[in-house]
């Protein structure tokens, strides 16, 4: 609440922090009602884990938010379907069959998932998972983005933004 670091709260301040707890207040009940079948103890702790997370960018197979066709990789283990090859919906998190797998590294020493959004949005987790069906996992990654919108027929540039 103090954030001209002084010690001391003023008026701003408070106003400030009594506008942010009203609309807190209001996002809660927007949660509550769309979720009346929910317990009040697994709504709060949904509620705590969007305020953490965020909204889901992707979606899961049954209600994806980003089309599959918006969702591209480098490469895919010998060019099969189940590895993701024209099944995107492999790369998404619900995944309970074989997901989406990379060439080696031999054939591919950068492997990549691609999310194509059609406006800005913005990430604050990255969830990822090993593979069902045998001990492989991600275990380290780079986000890259553009900072400008593309239209749909544009080209993504090499030259991409890092985090």
């Amino acid at each position: 609440m103090d954030a001209d670091g002084s010690g001391k709260l003023n008026l701003g301040e408070l106003q400030n922090t009594a506008i942010r707890l009203s609309d807190l207040a209001g996002r809660v009940q927007t949660f509550r009602e769309e979720n009346k079948g929910m317990s009040a103890e697994n709504c709060l702790l949904e509620f705590g884990q969007l305020l953490q997370m965020g909204h889901d960018l992707v979606g899961p197979q049954a209600h994806p938010l980003l089309p599959d066709s918006h969702i591209s990789a480098s490469s895919y283990f010998n060019e099969r379907a189940e590895y993701g090859k024209q099944q995107m919906w492999r790369s998404r998190l619900d995944c309970i069959d074989s997901c989406w797998v990379g060439k080696p590294k031999d054939q591919d020493p950068n492997p990549w998932l691609q999310w194509q959004f059609s406006s800005c949005r913005e990430i604050r987790a990255i969830g990822t998972k090993g593979r069902p069906d045998t001990d492989s996992w991600v275990t380290k990654f780079t986000i890259k983005y553009l900072a400008e919108e593309l239209e749909d027929d544009e080209e993504i540039p090499d030259t991409c933004h890092h985090l």
